[in-house]
């Protein structure tokens, strides 16, 4: 399947090749929602690397303006490229070296194979786990799995990102803006690549996608300095051969340890916000379950000690007179303990370019909400000792994480116009109105109860 000429991308307008899809669709309507954000880092990193790869197409902010609203006329040729016949593939392996896996396996929320074998949870996995993938669907799979680098055991790679990373994506708040509209808001013109990732690393080598190179030793990272920077785009840590039927569908695997071991690439990912860890050194944002709320200043201003936003972000904030309202999408998956599955979030939040002052009222009001969570945690404690019933503390301990999500609305509602008062008031009356639902659900004692509900 040519992924470049074939119509494989499934979007509400049908299938369509990446250019059809580019002008004429909004969004994918695949069958997981990590699959839609796959392909559209997929479609990101294509337009991407024909920017850097011929940098008069667009060697500045100014000539990214242009492009805007339609993209260039001559967008077909700006995708002319040749990915081989089993792209996100390793050469096919021998017997010896491979194990022959489901299907399943390419899914990040599948079943363990003890899980698959000892029958366990079947009322979820005996009628979700797909038995067959489509050839369209194996494609974005493996391109999901390399991409995200979720874990399937030990001697498979993650990327350079490591595992659990967070993907931010600048879109339009229309509904109805097309899929280049939503790329092309994060793709960086050549010189700011050359900044803010490539910088002066560039190496000698030329681009080639990863699986159209040898497999490097097992002593041999892939780094800024051995391979070009858009290596960082076109990430390959795993080794899959599909066995595809006559069809072309796919009902097995081969997976292979020890792919590419990725090093050295803090800050260079152009969709990855950053934190400062306390050694000093940088590392990819990690999902969690709140991140667009808990962490928003950092991600979209960067305006909080020992972190940076993506460089996409970064650049477009350079660049704008801070008069355009956009959201940020914020994904990727937050995994469990050993033999959890997790969880794929993904959320939508508002983006504003905002004053010193604006963002300092900002961060004091996640502080409060902080603040605010903390009380509300505290006499769950409370609760908890009069009760002695661990389990019953720790059921509402989990759920006490509703007050983000009780909270969250108006939150970016007061962001959107810089009103925050009566702030404390409103969290302190949402955080009581959750702990007695709470109570209420659990059958708490109700002396106990009000007596706790004192400190919140």
């Amino acid at each position: 399947m040519n992924l470049i000429e074939t119509p494989w991308l499934l979007t509400e307008v049908g299938e369509l090749t990446p250019l059809e899809a580019l002008r004429q669709a909004s969004r994918f309507t695949w069958q997981r929602p990590d699959w839609n954000a796959t392909s559209l880092c997929f479609l990101h990193a294509l337009v991407q690397t024909a920017v850097v790869l011929v940098p008069d197409r667009c060697p500045d902010r100014d000539a990214w303006n242009q492009y805007r609203d339609a993209g260039p006329s001559e967008l077909a040729g700006w995708l002319a490229f040749d990915l081989g016949d089993r792209p996100w593939e390793c050469a096919e392996p021998s017997t010896r070296e491979a194990e022959t896996v489901p299907v399943a396996a390419l899914l990040a929320d599948s079943p363990g194979e003890n899980t698959i074998k000892q029958a366990k949870d079947i009322s979820r996995w005996k009628e979700e786990v797909p038995k067959v993938l489509s050839a369209s669907e194996a494609t974005i799979a493996l391109m999901s799995d390399n991409l995200w680098g979720t874990r399937i055991g030990s001697g498979h790679r993650q990327g350079a990102r490591g595992e659990q990373s967070l993907t931010t994506l600048l879109e339009p708040t229309s509904p109805d803006a097309t899929l280049w509209q939503r790329v092309w808001l994060n793709v960086l013109p050549a010189d700011e690549w050359a900044d803010l990732v490539a910088r002066s690393d560039e190496p000698l080598a030329p681009f080639a996608f990863p699986w159209q190179q040898p497999l490097p030793t097992r002593d041999q990272a892939v780094t800024p300095l051995t391979h070009h920077s858009l290596a960082i785009l076109w990430q390959m840590p795993r080794r899959w051969y599909a066995v595809r039927g006559a069809d072309g569908e796919v009902e097995s695997l081969h997976r292979i340890k020890n792919g590419r071991n990725y090093d050295g690439w803090e800050l260079r990912h152009p969709l990855t916000p950053y934190w400062q860890g306390k050694d000093g050194n940088w590392f990819a944002a990690k999902v969690r379950p709140h991140t667009g709320f808990q962490d928003w200043a950092a991600i979209t201003l960067g305006h909080r000690a020992k972190s940076k936003p993506a460089p996409a972000v970064t650049a477009f904030l350079n660049a704008t007179s801070g008069v355009e309202a956009l959201r940020l999408r914020c994904c990727g998956w937050a995994l469990g303990d050993a033999g959890d599955a997790g969880v794929w979030v993904e959320h939508a939040v508002p983006f504003y370019a905002k004053t010193e002052e604006q963002v300092a009222a900002l961060e004091a009001a996640v502080f409060a909400v902080e603040r605010q969570l903390s009380k509300l945690e505290t006499a769950i404690d409370a609760i908890g000792k009069t009760e002695m019933k661990a389990n019953l503390l720790k059921g509402l301990k989990r759920r006490a994480g509703d007050f983000y999500t009780v909270i969250e609305p108006a939150f970016f509602a007061r962001a959107a116009t810089d009103d925050w008062a009566e702030w404390p008031e409103l969290l302190r009356k949402q955080a009581r109105r959750l702990f007695w639902e709470l109570v209420d659900d659990s059958r708490v004692d109700l002396i106990a109860a009000s007596k706790a509900a004192r400190s919140i």
